[in-house]
């Protein structure tokens, strides 16, 4: 239910699960409000993946034991889940 619930989304689950780091990511845009799914913006290709997953566990907690991120080196201060970025280019 992640296009449902994106905040519900642990850094953990993003960054630290290979799955998802080869399959590329995507930058969602507002949610349908009859669907209750925010709709698809962008897919960042598996290319770029490695400067979302670098800025990830940069920003992400690394200290929290709820939805634990083990490449995230953020302190107590920084988010576990729902990563909201704005990307340019």
């Amino acid at each position: 239910e992640t296009l449902k619930f994106p905040e519900k989304h642990s850094f953990h689950c993003l960054l630290d699960v290979p799955v998802c780091q080869q399959g590329g990511y995507t930058v969602l845009g507002p949610k349908n409000e009859d669907t209750g799914e925010h709709c698809i913006g962008y897919r960042i290709h598996s290319d770029d993946s490695k400067k979302v997953v670098e800025t990830g566990f940069a920003l992400g907690n690394g200290v929290a034991d709820n939805g634990y991120c083990s490449g995230c080196t953020g302190d107590d201060s920084a988010p576990s889940f729902g990563w909201v970025a704005t990307v340019k280019g």
